[in-house]
């Protein structure tokens, strides 16, 4: 994955304006603009940048697919279902998905971090770690060792894990979360802000508190 590219970002909200600051001064990368979907194009510009639409970015936004990268800057939308889908769009597009690594990270050597993926300031990632693709790291988080995060999880900020844990696709770890050494977590599981987990998840259950306990809800349904 070649890192000279210019790049454009897909979303228009926060998210977005942090992963373009932080990409043209950490990263030192350089943003041309941002995209979204036609519906949600409220604005020609955003912090001072074009935002195009979506649907006919190859033909209004310079360069054409060849020459550029993109990052998908969405949140956990629809349980991470939203950033999956517009990953998967881009690529049909012709777009290569680029990553922001932070040079404050502590990463072990030979990590695979996959594409679309984003690692922030002061994130740990221990040996033998293994991300899936389209997996954000927000800042401050530990990923113990031996542990896995599947495709288009989000681990927000401060959440820590034990060794040997096993987290599925799409999942949510919310702010400041511990998950305890050798727990598995089932796909789409969403993990409540501050909870302690000592066990495993089943799949789409949403967790919270200390104790975690489940509560009623999928994680679709407790997700915008």
């Amino acid at each position: 994955m070649t890192t000279d590219r210019p790049i454009i970002v897909f979303g228009s909200g926060s998210f977005a304006s942090l992963a373009a600051h932080v990409l043209t001064h950490d990263a030192q990368r350089r943003v041309l603009g941002f995209t979204v979907d036609v519906a949600h194009l409220h604005s020609a510009t955003h912090d001072g940048l074009p935002v195009y639409p979506f649907e006919t970015l190859v033909e209004h936004a310079p360069p054409p697919p060849a020459d550029c990268q993109i990052l998908v800057a969405l949140g956990y939308l629809q349980i991470n279902g939203l950033r999956q889908a517009r990953c998967a769009a881009a690529e049909a597009m012709g777009y290569e998905l680029t990553r922001y690594i932070s040079r404050y990270a502590r990463i072990a050597a030979g990590t695979p971090i996959g594409r679309n993926s984003q690692i922030y300031e002061n994130v740990i990632l221990q040996p033998h770690v293994r991300l899936g693709a389209d997996v954000i790291v927000r800042a401050g988080a530990n990923i113990g060792h031996h542990s896995t995060v599947g495709d288009h999880s989000f681990i927000a900020s401060g959440a820590v894990t034990g060794g040997n844990v096993s987290i599925g696709q799409r999942c949510f770890i919310g702010l400041g979360a511990i998950i305890r050494d050798g727990v598995r977590l089932g796909d789409r599981c969403f993990i409540g802000a501050g909870a302690v987990v000592t066990g495993d998840i089943e799949a789409d259950a949403v967790y919270v508190g200390n104790p975690a306990r489940r509560i009623a809800k999928t994680s679709l349904e407790v997700t915008p």
